[in-house]
């Protein structure tokens, strides 16, 4: 799980632990106008990094994981020894956004590369096919785990 010593412990006895989703986007967009065309690959980098740092030790792990840090809801359907498809239910950077047709789950997609990653040691390539703002419920990705 996440090194208590690199995060700290928060002393926030009134507000609690945890920040609405509303000011998380609002971050992430912020840093999207910063960084501009290199947001996306930052983004995804990003969440490899938090996907990692998060420890899950093998595929049936990482729904639990990314549910208890409100990361949000994932299936996982392997369909070979080296091919999973994730589906990302209530995401933090995009569930119930309006649609725009085009798959922006960057940090997302990330993120679910990482945790692929730790629990399984190899370095993944991940697609995003579905996403939430293109209409549908979940975003998904297709991820290639190569030994």
């Amino acid at each position: 799980m996440l090194k208590e010593e690199k995060l700290g412990k928060p002393k926030r006895t009134s507000l609690g632990y945890e920040v609405p989703i509303e000011v998380v986007r609002l971050i992430l967009l912020s840093l999207e106008e910063i960084l501009e065309e290199n947001a996306p690959p930052t983004f995804q980098m990003l969440g490899r990094a938090v996907g990692r740092a998060l420890g899950a030790k093998d595929l049936g792990e990482i729904p639990e994981v990314l549910r208890v840090h409100k990361l949000g809801l994932v299936e996982i359907s392997k369909h070979s020894e080296d091919r999973v498809t994730v589906r990302f239910k209530e995401c933090i950077g995009c569930s119930g956004m309006k649609d725009y047709n085009e798959a922006i789950s960057q940090l997302e997609r990330g993120i679910i590369a990482g945790v692929l990653e730790g629990a399984t040691g190899a370095t993944v390539s991940i697609k995003e096919s579905k996403c939430c703002t293109q209409g549908n419920d979940f975003c998904e990705f297709d991820a290639v785990l190569m030994r």
